[in-house]
């Protein structure tokens, strides 16, 4: 379900504490990974290898970037996956207001259907409720129909 963006405050990112103290490289890094974060769900697994290839750094440089996320708290990882809280909060946040978005659209949808549907059997049976028997009715329909062949 993951929208192709997600919600970015530069003044949250820019102000914390805790992103002030990265380096230019390391903030980037860092964005890079919240971007993995949010195309995987919010299940981006914890695997050095595969990391470092996504971001083309070798192994050192994200261990130690690593190890500085999780200290100051930017990071955890949780059964396997590499987490972030505020991320994690927008993630289900978006997926909920999805979720009551498309159960307002079909209900919307089922409610046209049901509309329509009375429409349509309204729309057979109101003529047969005049004055004219059925046998009338398509006997006046025949004639309208010669009418229109002997015009043509």
């Amino acid at each position: 379900m993951a929208l192709p963006y997600f919600p970015l405050y530069p003044k949250d990112l820019l102000t914390d504490d805790r992103t002030a103290e990265l380096t230019t490289e390391e903030l980037g890094l860092w964005l890079i990974v919240l971007c993995r974060m949010w195309i995987a769900e919010n299940e981006l697994a914890d695997d050095d290898d595969r990391l470092c290839r996504v971001l083309r750094i070798d192994l050192e440089t994200w261990q130690s970037l690593k190890q500085r996320l999780l200290a100051n708290g930017l990071l955890r990882v949780d059964d396997g996956h590499l987490l972030n809280n505020r991320l994690t909060y927008e993630f289900m946040r978006i997926c909920s207001k999805s979720e009551q978005s498309k159960r307002a659209a079909f209900i919307k949808a089922e409610k046209a259907a049901l509309i329509k549907a009375q429409k349509s059997q309204l729309a057979v049976v109101a003529p047969l409720s005049g004055r004219e028997s059925l046998e009338e009715q398509v006997e006046q329909m025949k004639a309208k129909d010669m009418l229109k062949r002997a015009n043509a």
